[in-house]
């Protein structure tokens, strides 16, 4: 499950445990603190993070005990939607690259230009990864070319070949904000004028 802190509306994780602490370090401490659960529908409203906090070990425990890594299929969020064309592995890796993104903005209040700059590098660097594990994966098959089957070789090229960037949905501001809007259900404000 993707969890978004209801209070910034720009932190995003996998685990409830890092909400709490989030939400602990970043907006317990503020004068008008006030904070409505909202996990599976609870309307408890609270004033204080530690009653807060509390509540959420006593009512909804099972939700800290549930699994926080992506990619663990435990994650509703995760599963590919009827008719999408993406592969689970790629909407995993597109998944976190999303997290990634927003969560590295948001923890390090960083502006949309220094945030694009980290993505272009991270893609940068990606790319040679992908590049150089290619590279050796192929002297290793051409080493061994004797036990395995041309098949086996095009095959295992062919992962490398196919291998689709996961930032490619975050690499622009635009792209961002639409991801945002789109998996976190964020809607653009309307001006509606009171007559």
């Amino acid at each position: 499950m993707i969890w978004l802190c209801v209070i910034c509306l720009v932190f995003v994780t996998f685990s409830l445990k890092l909400l709490l602490s989030h939400i602990n370090q970043m907006h317990s401490r503020s004068p008008d603190f006030r904070l409505l659960c909202g996990i599976d529908g609870c309307i408890e409203e609270y004033r204080v993070y530690n009653s807060f906090y509390h509540h959420v070990k006593r009512r909804h425990s099972k939700h800290l005990l549930q699994s926080t890594s992506p990619g663990d299929g435990n994650h509703a969020n995760e599963r590919p939607q009827e008719g999408s064309q993406q592969p689970l592995q790629e909407q995993d890796l597109t998944t976190q690259a999303t997290a990634f993104v927003i969560n590295a903005r948001a923890k390090h209040r960083l502006s949309q230009r220094g945030m694009n700059d980290i993505v272009a590098g991270v893609q940068q660097y990606q790319s040679s990864l992908v590049s150089n594990l290619r590279s050796q994966i192929e002297q290793v098959l051409k080493k061994h070319s004797e036990n395995t089957s041309g098949h086996l070789q095009k095959e295992v090229m062919d992962v490398f070949d196919s291998f689709v960037d996961p930032f490619t949905s975050v690499t622009t501001t635009f792209r961002q904000n639409s991801v945002m809007r789109k998996q976190l259900s964020i809607l653009d404000a309307d001006e509606i004028p009171i007559s």
